[in-house]
């Protein structure tokens, strides 16, 4: 960190004062976690995810054609009734109104400026109305107008691996480079410039092994999670502390769990035998409850009594197939969607045809309307 020094004694208080402030831009931030949030398991029972829970809002069939389709999703976020989906698989941004009717896309691979080899995360500036992408190859950041035009791009020096912002700054995640003053969450101005280093790295086990999902969400504030470790980060004002500590218990990860693991596929076997929590990802955050995905399962923390337990299956209350795979819609207090691959319905439209369904016409109809082709179907839901 670059840092600065008087030279001449006799500065006057003014500009002794107007230094300090401009010479701490750049440091590192520690953290308070005096008012953390101690959180215990409840493993007596497990439980579905229902109108206890949530509130259902809307089902949403993407509109399917050459230039919409997604393989995979990685992230949604939405502002003024506009979806955005990134396709980390095929490097592109979707974008489709609150109907499900495609709009526009981003999809700019190649070598040359204004475009990328690959894509690893993004972000939707809501007060500039900018989508930001963060690329790995090369390593820039870049930005597009909601009509999908390129506006400008900022270059780095480092791979970071995903990304988020608040009206203020830029955060980065940082998992490999300890020479970034040894920090997990690197602050940046809108400019793409080191604000300050949050968040020490944890020691390297030495098996790189990373969350399936997004350690940055954003709802009413941003919250941050990383593997090997069972908090949950809350940043506001270029400062990350740590919001709630979760003791899972049984399923914690032992602390000699590296001794003899040598590949990440031996943790994740060993992990998924003994039942271990070694990641939490894609964090969504309502009033009352926040839901949780870890390498295991799904779960859900009651703020109110600081408890957490285990959810079983996401209720669908249009359809007889529950699920567990869930998405939080950044940009939102808590809106998530359950994403329904064509696939899912095979079954249901199996027994349709064999004549074992249960369920009604107007159910029926739905289920046989999805072809193999189609864009995945989200059922949103809002967190109470």
């Amino acid at each position: 960190m670059g840092k600065m020094k008087f030279s001449i004694f006799s500065y006057s208080i003014l500009f002794f004062s107007l230094f300090f402030v401009i010479s701490c831009r750049k440091t590192v931030i520690k953290r308070s976690d005096s008012d953390s949030v101690y959180i215990t398991f409840n493993d007596k029972e497990k439980i579905d995810l229902d109108e206890r829970y949530v509130t259902f809002i809307d089902t949403i069939r993407l509109e399917t054609n050459d230039n919409s389709l997604l393989k995979y999703i990685d992230r949604i976020c939405v502002d003024e009734d506009m979806y955005f989906f990134f396709d980390g698989s095929l490097s592109k941004i979707v974008i489709f109104d609150k109907e499900g009717n495609y709009v526009n896309q981003i999809s700019k691979i190649g070598q040359g400026p204004g475009e990328y080899a690959q894509l690893s995360d993004f972000f939707v500036d809501t007060k500039e109305k900018q989508i930001v992408l963060l690329c790995d190859r090369p390593e820039k950041i870049m930005y597009f107008n909601y009509e999908g035009e390129f506006i400008k791009e900022n270059y780095f020096n480092t791979l970071y691996m995903q990304i988020a912002s608040d009206n203020e700054y830029i955060y980065v995640d940082n998992p490999f480079h300890p020479e970034l003053e040894n920090s997990q969450v690197i602050v940046l101005n809108k400019k793409g410039n080191i604000v300050s280093y949050q968040l020490p790295l944890l020691p390297d086990p030495g098996i790189n092994l990373m969350a399936p999902g997004n350690c940055f969400t954003k709802n009413s504030t941003i919250h941050y999670v990383r593997r090997f470790d069972n908090s949950i980060y809350e940043i506001k004002d270029g400062v990350v502390s740590q919001q709630y500590s979760i003791d899972f218990k049984q399923h914690n990860l032992p602390e000699n769990i590296f001794d003899g693991i040598e590949t990440p596929d031996q943790l994740h076997e060993l992990a998924r035998e003994k039942r271990y929590i070694y990641c939490l990802f894609n964090i969504s955050d309502g009033e009352k409850y926040m839901l949780i995905n870890t390498n295991i399962g799904i779960y859900i923390i009651d703020k109110e009594i600081s408890e957490i337990q285990k959810i079983d299956y996401i209720k669908n209350p249009l359809l007889p197939t529950d699920t567990k795979h869930n998405f939080p819609i950044d940009n939102t207090n808590g809106i998530f969607a359950c994403v329904y691959s064509s696939y899912m319905f095979d079954t249901q439209k199996e027994w349709i045809q064999n004549g074992k369904s249960k369920l009604n016409e107007e159910q029926r109809k739905f289920v046989l309307s999805v072809k193999e082709e189609d864009n995945p179907i989200l059922f949103l839901y809002q967190l109470k």
